[in-house]
């Protein structure tokens, strides 16, 4: 199984973008992968004069091929390889370290100087946009719109956030069971301003009296 960083799939999608598109071919009904985006089929045009009497072309929709999985990809911002469990660090992460146990490790991501790229759109975007956001009352967007912060007692973006994925989640399964989804999950994590609800903080309670890593 091959792995691409995201750095260079970033670096392929800037690359189609600029790319000049060339008619998708198409054999017994195969679609041909080998270039984003994927281009519409170069139909003949028609040179019947009467739209009556006209056939239109077929419907022309791009479907992920059969067996394709979904897709989830979790970005936790400024942390290293140092503090997670899963590579012998004190931060315990059960979930990390059973997909470590079962040979996921990946370890060959290239990391850059800027955090704001790793929060692009895509179909839907739920997040915050600007650096040091307050995780207790981030100011919000929902795409491309600001939209309100809400207010209770114990919010946390963190618990925001990962009930805004579930949901659309099960949005997305209960219109289209068959379609795969992919879901960049990327949260304000260990970046700082490092707002953490207490019960977290006391899971981890002496664990860093000895100063940070």
């Amino acid at each position: 199984m091959k792995t691409i960083t995201l750095l260079a799939a970033l670096g392929l999608a800037l690359l189609a973008a600029f790319t000049p598109r060339v008619p998708a071919q198409v054999a017994d009904g195969k679609l041909d992968r080998t270039m984003l985006p994927i281009a519409e089929p170069d139909y003949p045009r028609s040179t019947v004069l009467d739209a009556r009497d006209t056939t239109p072309p077929p419907r022309f929709e791009v479907k992920a091929p059969e067996g394709a999985p979904n897709v989830v990809i979790v970005l936790i911002d400024d942390m290293g390889f140092g503090m997670p469990s899963a590579f012998g660090g004190p931060v315990r992460m059960p979930a990390a370290d059973r997909l470590a146990s079962q040979g996921l490790r990946y370890n060959q991501f290239h990391t850059t100087a800027l955090c704001s790229p790793t929060r692009s759109g895509f179909d839907k975007f739920y997040g915050f946009i600007g650096g040091e956001t307050d995780q207790w009352s981030p100011s919000l967007y929902e795409g491309l719109s600001r939209v309100e912060t809400p207010h209770y007692p114990g919010y946390n973006f963190m618990t925001d956030m990962t009930n805004n994925a579930i949901a659309w989640t099960k949005f997305q399964k209960a219109l289209t069971p068959d379609k795969p989804f992919f879901m960049y999950f990327a949260p304000g994590a260990t970046h700082a301003p490092h707002h953490v609800p207490k019960e977290w903080i006391a899971k981890n309670k002496g664990r860093f009296d000895g100063g940070f890593i």
